[in-house]
């Protein structure tokens, strides 16, 4: 089971049907939903700073790409640079292909994506692709 999942996606409707997707997966404990890249850094600075109480810490982020004033790729650049959460396996949930420029800047992050809406066949995938769970 998944402890947490964050979502990184400034519309609304698209983080709605991404929780209801993971939260009725059953293999999902708790969902947080973030509307920036910058969000997402703060929220992973203070939910996994503590080694002994990171309940709130994800095992999994989902990102969007096209986000107003801290894009998915600004985070990824400072996430990566971060010691205590690079280690957590980031999703690009995304409503377009990237453009091949971009393909390439996420392969050489170590990210996948998928194209929205998230779907559970998608979200399974995922977690058998990373967490050879399923």
């Amino acid at each position: 089971m998944i402890n947490c999942v964050l979502i990184v996606d400034d519309d609304y409707v698209s983080n709605f049907i991404a929780e209801k997707v993971l939260k009725s997966s059953g293999g999902v404990r708790m969902v947080t939903a973030v509307v920036d890249g910058k969000q997402a850094l703060e929220y992973l600075k203070y939910q996994c700073a503590d080694e002994t109480d990171n309940y709130a810490c994800p095992d999994l982020i989902f990102l969007d790409l096209n986000m107003p004033y801290f894009d998915g790729y600004e985070f990824l650049k400072k996430y990566k640079q971060q010691k205590n959460t690079a280690n957590i396996p980031v999703v690009v949930l995304t409503a377009t292909e990237p453009l091949e420029d971009k393909k390439k800047f996420l392969q050489e992050a170590g990210v996948t994506y998928l194209i929205k809406p998230l779907t559970a066949e998608k979200f399974n995938n995922v977690v058998e692709e990373i967490f050879h769970t399923l």
